[in-house]
């Protein structure tokens, strides 16, 4: 399945799609956002090009199976000095979460950070409801660090987040 499952820059048309994933706020309790992106912002996203990373400290890539774009992997907060970045990855829709895929994608992300912009350490911050997250995580060779208590607040409620880390 390795060879189905691909990551790619961003291309100016896949703006609309990352729209969709972005605003739905059924996904909103695996990321960060605060809320709704303007399709401004992402088509911006989506022509900053390869070297985004060293720009701006963060850089998203399509997740694609078998020719059709699925989902988005990303490194964000950079830091060049000490060699690391945070990884996370969103599978856009239900019927393609539990294949793998995910876990393909950040491999390859991984080998990328590595190889291309030299990152030997990755985390990632997960939360504890998350475990299907979590499980791709460990399969990959992360390791559950710590846990910030009460880390994330959605929908009126406090979960606690995993921390998560790999060196290369």
């Amino acid at each position: 399945m390795d060879h189905l499952v691909q990551i790619r820059s961003l291309e100016p048309n896949d703006a609309t799609t990352l729209y969709l994933w972005d605003n739905n706020p059924d996904l909103w309790h695996v990321s960060e956002s605060p809320g709704p992106v303007s399709l401004h912002i992402l088509q911006q996203m989506c022509s900053d090009g390869p070297q985004a990373l060293l720009e701006h400290g963060q850089q998203r890539w399509m997740i694609e199976a078998n020719g059709k774009p699925i989902g988005t992997v990303e490194l964000f907060d950079y830091q060049p000095k000490h060699l690391r970045a945070g990884v996370g990855i969103l599978i856009g829709s239900p019927e393609n979460r539990n294949r793998g895929y995910g876990l393909l994608a950040l491999e390859k992300v991984l080998q990328l950070g590595f190889e291309v912009f030299g990152i030997t350490n990755f985390w990632a911050t997960i939360g504890v409801s998350n475990t299907a997250s979590s499980h791709v995580f460990l399969k990959s060779g992360f390791q559950q660090v710590g846990i910030w208590k009460q880390w994330y607040f959605q929908k009126n409620n406090w979960e606690d987040a995993a921390m998560f880390q790999k060196r290369i």
